[in-house]
């Protein structure tokens, strides 16, 4: 599905309303200017002014909640198929060797989600995941805060075992044998 449907769906067509401060200004300046050629200023025209869509200006404004809804859209899950976000994506870097740190340069708590391990319940690495250094620090702290506000569920930690306080070691066991014949 191209960008162009995805922007077209019915999520987006609310958010077509917030352009760019731009096309306001002008279409404020337009205003004015028939304002003053007909002598008076007309409240009505003041009160349906609305943004006016500049074909050139492809500036958006995008809110939390926009980005939340969009994971919902079928668009988004038949772009990435039930996998998580990173999986598709790959950084781009010199020579054949991937680098081992990426370079230096969202709380949605489904796509924090996907960047967490099911299994150990851990944030996966950046250099599985492709995130900039900077991007995982951020991801690290968003995921820190779910925890504290209980939106996703704390992983229970694995528990180590000393295994020498409840076994015999092989050489306690052979003493005890030999000592015991």
């Amino acid at each position: 599905m191209s960008w162009l449907q995805l922007v077209a769906c019915p999520v987006f067509a609310e958010r077509r309303q917030w352009l760019s401060l731009s096309n306001v200004r002008h279409q404020e300046a337009e205003a004015a200017e028939d304002d003053q050629e007909e002598g008076g200023e007309d409240e009505e025209k003041k009160a349906n002014l609305r943004p006016v869509i500049d074909p050139r200006d492809n500036f958006v404004n995008a809110v939390w909640f926009v980005h939340i809804r969009v994971l919902g859209v079928i668009a988004y899950e038949l772009t990435y198929r039930g996998v998580p976000v990173w999986v598709p994506y790959r950084r781009n870097f010199k020579g054949r060797r991937l680098p081992e740190k990426t370079r230096k340069t969202c709380i949605n708590v489904d796509l924090l989600n996907q960047f967490i391990s099911p299994e150990t319940g851990e944030v996966i690495s950046y250099t599985k995941t492709g995130l900039c250094q900077m991007q995982h620090k951020k991801l690290l702290i968003a995921v820190a805060q779910a925890y504290d506000q209980g939106t996703i569920e704390m992983p229970v930690p694995f528990r180590q075992y000393d295994y020498s306080q409840y076994y015999p070691t092989a050489k306690e066991q052979t003493k005890s044998k030999t000592q015991q014949q």
